[in-house]
């Protein structure tokens, strides 16, 4: 005999505490903790017609908390890594501001024009549109990891291009180019 969806969601609800406690074992604040629970509970709403045994409900339920904790605490420790790269590692400048006398040339994005189509595409994504890395790894159908070090990538190819046509490697120098 299965759980009505509503009933099972509100006997989870009434161990809230319970399963606030126990994502907090993961994570440390309470908030974070009643997010990854709440999360948990949308989950467990959709999966709900999965669960074959009514009496495995909370033992179900305490895995999918968890798993939610664990995914949080991993989503969080991303952001803050990427704060920190962000922070260290400053991004090319393909856009620089132009001085009074306007004369900029396009080393940059000819450059850019000249790389692989995909480290093309993760840095007209992420630099020129400002686009989240993890955005551009769904978007582009590939790990977060492999799009992090096909960024790494493509911004040492994009300075070794510019090296080999302008000699630099910053697109700010491009203000006072001399390029053909």
């Amino acid at each position: 005999m299965r759980h009505h969806p509503d009933e099972a969601i509100a006997e989870l609800m009434r161990h809230w505490e319970r399963w606030v406690g126990l994502a907090a074992r993961s994570l440390q604040a309470r908030a974070d903790a009643e997010d990854a629970v709440q999360q948990a509970l949308v989950r467990a709403a959709d999966q709900l017609h999965t669960l074959d045994d009514p009496e495995k409900l909370e033992g179900w339920f305490a895995t999918i908390v968890r798993r939610q904790a664990i995914d949080q605490l991993r989503r969080m420790s991303r952001d803050a890594h990427k704060r920190r790269r962000l922070a260290v590692e400053p991004a090319p400048d393909l856009h620089p501001a132009p001085d009074a006398s306007d004369a900029t040339c396009a080393c940059g994005i000819d450059a850019l024009e000249d790389l692989s189509p995909a480290y093309a595409e993760i840095l007209t994504r992420v630099i020129l549109n400002d686009e989240a890395v993890q955005d551009a790894a769904d978007a582009l159908g590939i790990s977060d990891t492999n799009a992090s070090v096909r960024l790494h990538r493509a911004r040492k190819a994009l300075r070794q291009e510019l090296l080999e046509r302008c000699g630099t490697t910053s697109t700010r120098e491009c203000l006072s180019c001399d390029c053909p």
